[in-house]
């Protein structure tokens, strides 16, 4: 590898990093907003699933998009390799919180979901940038 090699491949960690680093804040603020409107308005505990689902598809957005918009090329690859590590970051952490009690087939489809969200998404991103 050459200098220059290694210099783009420390550029795309770093913006790899900032982007699943600004999904991940964005994901616990949703998360504390929609925990503190449901603490007030008493919030039927059945939909918890379908607004959890809903915070991270905007958060692999929200980092696709970001992270797209920073390389500037390729936005549904790096929109889906964004996703895919934000997706197994959060499996990792439920993984952790359920001690061990997680549902590998949703997991596989929630996977597979924020892959193809991410890929849109960075290609939301490319359209977004425009051609400078």
């Amino acid at each position: 590898m050459s200098k220059t090699d290694n210099q783009k491949e420390s550029k795309f960690v770093s913006i790899y990093a900032k982007a699943i680093l600004r999904g991940i804040i964005l994901t616990l603020i949703l998360i504390f907003v929609v925990t503190a409107i449901a603490y007030f308005a008493q919030i039927d505990e059945s939909y918890f699933r379908t607004i959890t689902w809903i915070i991270n598809i905007i958060a692999i957005c929200y980092a696709a998009i970001y992270g797209v918009l920073k390389i500037g090329k390729k936005g549904y690859l790096h929109g889906a390799l964004i996703a895919l590590i934000y997706s197994i970051i959060m499996f990792l952490a439920a993984l952790l919180s359920d001690k061990g009690a997680v549902n590998i087939r949703t997991y596989i489809v929630i996977f597979i979901a924020s892959i193809i969200i991410g890929a849109l998404s960075g290609m939301i991103g490319m359209v977004l940038k425009g051609n400078d």
